[in-house]
């Protein structure tokens, strides 16, 4: 017989680790060693015609060792515009996201679940 494996939701609730973000910000370090399914959603309003903006996912396994980035994505007028969507598996210790770059008005948010 084969083995079945499920996940329950058995994280956090979603939380937002950036709320209304107008200029370069970085989110809190979350431990997400106990997780292995990761979702982030960024929500954009009032994007300027300059508004040219990164939002990043980075991890690591220890502290003191460096970010290493796992995703990102461009914000503008023109791409993503809409927001970003982002799921994955994965096993690092430690995770945040950041927004940087030109917000020319623009407003970020930054919502995250994590999961066994």
């Amino acid at each position: 017989m084969s083995k079945i494996e499920t996940s329950g939701n058995t994280g956090p609730h979603p939380f937002r680790s950036i709320e209304g973000a107008t200029s370069p910000t970085h989110g809190p370090t979350i431990e997400t060693g106990n997780y292995t399914k990761h979702g982030y959603q960024l929500a954009c309003s009032n994007l300027g015609g300059s508004t040219k903006i990164a939002f990043y996912i980075f991890a690591k396994n220890e502290l003191k060792s460096k970010w290493q980035r796992i995703a990102g994505y461009n914000i503008s007028q023109t791409r993503n515009n809409n927001g970003v969507l982002y799921f994955d598996c994965w096993n690092f210790k430690y995770a945040k996201a950041a927004v940087i770059g030109n917000f020319d008005g623009a407003s970020i948010t930054v919502i995250e679940k994590h999961n066994a």
